[in-house]
Formats: C-alpha cells, sequence, structure tokens
C-alpha cells in the first residue's frame, strides 16, 4: 500500500457524521448567566479561571455527531489516542516528499478531529469546525467561543517523515473549567487536516493545567505544567512526550502534582415542597449548605448540575445576591449547570448556603431530582457530593 493510499484510508476513517443540535439551553422565564473567563497563560502566573475567548455557556455540539464513547477517567498523565481517533503513522518511505506543513491560517480556519475530553461539560469525539481559532455553538453574533486554540501552533517532525506536525493546544470552555488538549496535525493529501494524535490532555479534576508548548530534541514535544491547586506553592513542571507505535507517550518530567484534598459536603432538607400560587403554578426553594471539610485548601470555582423532573423550572440560584443558570443537557432530564463561583470560594473548614428556586405548572406531583457540587480541584471524595430531593405540591 502506498503511504498516499494510507492516508486516504485513515482520513476517510475519520468522516463527519451527523449533527446534534441542542440549542434549547434557555429557559422560559429566566436569563442566561454569562461567566466571564480569561486564560491569562505565562510562566509565572495562570487565572484558572477562564479560556481564551472569554464567557461560554453554550452547550458544545461536534459539527458532525459521534457515538457517545465510554467515561473517561481523568489524569494528569498523558492519556493515549483513544480508540477512534487517527493516529498516523510515518510515511515509511525514504524517496516520499514530505507532507506539506500546515499554515496557521488553515489550522485556526479549519476541521479538526479532536478525541473525547476527560470532562463531561465538553464535547464528545468528533470533527469540529473553527473560523478565526473559535468553534462556536452555532453561527450567531453572540454565540461565545466554546473551543478555542491557545497559542499559534509549534511544528515538530514527530513520526520522521521529513515534514513537521502542528502542535496545538486547544482549550474547551463551556464554563468555569480548564479542559485541554494538546494535540499533533498534519496536512492530509486530500486536502483535510489530519489529527495524527492526542500528545496530552487535562480536565478540570485532574490536578494542573497545562500553559505552554514548545518543540523538543529529536521530534520530542515538551510541555508546561502548572500545578491548579489553589494555594499551591509546587513549581512547574516540563513534561516530555515522545510519539511512536501510533501514539504519544510521556518520556520524561514529572507525572503529577501533590494531590488535592478539599472535600465538598452538601447537607439539605431532602423534601422540596412547591406551594401553588396565584396564578396556579406552584413555586418552592431548595436550600442547600456546602461545607469544605478540608483543614488548608479553599474550594474555588464551585459549580453545581442540577437535575429536574419533568415539567419542573430552575428560575434562579441565589447565594445572597445573584442569580442564573444555563441548560447543561436539554435531556430528558434536563441537567442545568449553575455558576457558584461568583459567590465565592468555600474555605476550608468553612461553608457556603445556595438557595436554588423552582416552579412547576403542572397538576400530578413531580418524580425526584438531584443537585450534584462539584469544584476545579481534585477532590478527596465525591460519593456524598450529590443531594437527591423529592417533591411535595401544597395548596
Amino acid at each position: 500500500m502506498t503511504p498516499d493510499r494510507l492516508r486516504q484510508d485513515l482520513a476517510d476513517l475519520a468522516e463527519d457524521v451527523i449533527s446534534v443540535d441542542l440549542r434549547d439551553r434557555a429557559l422560559a422565564t429566566s436569563r442566561r448567566l454569562g461567566v466571564q473567563r480569561t486564560l491569562a497563560m505565562s510562566a509565572a502566573a495562570v487565572v484558572m479561571l477562564g479560556a481564551a475567548t472569554g464567557t461560554a455557556f453554550a452547550l458544545i455540539t461536534p459539527d458532525k455527531g459521534a457515538p457517545v464513547p465510554p467515561a473517561v477517567t481523568p489524569s494528569v498523565t498523558v492519556v493515549p489516542t483513544p480508540s477512534g481517533t487517527p493516529s498516523v503513522a510515518p510515511s515509511g518511505s525514504a524517496n516520499a516528499a514530505p507532507p506539506r506543513q500546515l499554515t496557521v491560517n488553515e489550522i485556526k480556519n479549519g476541521k479538526i478531529s479532536i478525541p473525547a475530553w476527560g470532562d463531561d461539560f465538553c464535547p464528545k469525539a468528533g470533527t469540529f469546525q473553527f473560523s478565526k481559532g473559535n468553534h462556536v455553538y452555532a453561527p450567531r453574533a453572540d454565540s461565545p467561543g466554546a473551543l478555542s486554540f491557545h497559542g499559534d501552533p509549534v511544528f515538530v517532525d514527530v513520526d520522521g517523515d521529513g515534514g513537521k506536525e502542528a502542535i496545538v493546544e486547544i482549550v474547551c470552555s463551556p464554563f468555569a473549567v480548564n479542559a485541554q488538549q494538546v494535540l499533533a496535525l498534519r496536512h492530509g493529501t486530500d486536502g483535510t487536516i489530519e489529527t495524527v494524535g492526542q500528545v496530552a490532555e487535562v480536565s478540570t479534576q485532574a490536578g494542573g493545567m497545562m500553559t505552554e508548548v514548545r518543540a523538543g530534541a529529536s521530534g520530542t514535544v515538551r510541555v508546561r505544567w502548572q500545578d491548579n491547586q489553589f494555594g499551591s506553592s509546587a513549581p512547574d513542571q516540563w513534561r516530555t512526550y515522545r510519539f511512536s507505535d501510533g501514539r504519544f507517550r510521556q518520556t520524561d518530567g514529572p507525572t503529577s502534582f501533590p494531590d488535592a484534598s478539599i472535600d465538598l459536603k452538601p447537607q439539605a432538607d431532602r423534601t422540596l415542597t412547591l406551594t401553588k400560587g396565584a396564578e396556579g403554578a406552584y413555586w418552592g426553594e431548595l436550600v442547600v449548605t456546602v461545607r469544605n471539610a478540608d483543614d488548608d485548601a479553599a474550594a474555588t470555582q464551585v459549580a453545581s448540575h442540577v437535575t429536574l423532573p419533568a415539567g419542573v423550572e430552575l428560575m434562579s440560584v441565589r447565594s445572597g445576591a445573584g442569580e442564573g443558570c444555563g441548560v447543561h443537557d436539554a435531556g430528558p432530564p434536563r441537567v442545568m449547570i449553575c455558576d457558584l463561583a461568583k459567590f465565592g470560594q468555600i474555605p476550608a473548614q468553612g461553608s457556603r448556603t445556595y438557595t436554588f428556586q423552582f416552579v412547576y405548572r403542572g397538576t400530578a406531583t413531580p418524580a425526584s431530582g438531584k443537585v450534584e457540587f462539584f469544584a476545579a480541584q481534585q477532590e478527596r471524595t465525591k460519593v456524598d457530593n450529590t443531594i437527591a430531593y423529592s417533591i411535595k405540591l401544597a395548596g
């Protein structure tokens, strides 16, 4: 088989699949909350909340949908190329001309095949169309960037075929998360952009973040990592990755940061009483107090998933001031995502109370729901992070 035929066959495997539209992401009687995020990458300081493109509560949908992959366990170490992700071998022919190097403009305005993320806020594996370095949920003027390139590509010949692959860092930012992937891309013989492999991946719960990518010696890729734990004094780490046998593996540098130890423990009356109002709708509030059982570290960028029974709407969430949530999954069941970080951190051995207001316009008693809490750091245990609530109608 010729090199060109091999690349063509591999490109065929990465063809686009059917689009999934989840645009129903706003409540009829509440406003969508935009979360302003800025990702300021430097060797000296990295702001945890944010991505390079700013606010992003948008649901992310690949241009071409893909079957739901298995859940990915977050890890600070390099993640092997997931099954189904294109993995391109060297050309193997000394006489074959190396593939043409991608340009920055082609990359930032092309269709990129991206493996699954280790964070459930980010999209499933699929092919995504970028424009000026961003992929948006829908082509509207107010659509925030949901996937964005951080910085410009670094060019390295990772597979030894004489042509340099483009090493890019992509940030997923539908919310206050820090999910990132470093990918190797090359120019396909049919004009497409082929994904050679995933160099490294990090999600919200992985205990670190990637801040810089450089070309290493002899076709390696070097990635600078920084601990994302609040108050951490751990130094930055340089980790080296090499492409071999169809995937990237870490070959040098540390593989982890010190374990995080925050521990969120929510408490609430698990019966949500909805009282009939003058207009015929039932209204009620679920008040949840979340304690951070850690002795040293504050819980940062706290958020929640709110699973709603059929017919029940979440109108607002409050903690002294402010309100608003956005649709994370249109369902059923519908799952809302609520930014609680604006209300502040939960200090070590401290707590914070959140009030969730619901409305129901039906007549039969709805089923039960739940509220799950999480933070930007890795957590000691998450088995007790969920409040399951039942509903009682009154009046």
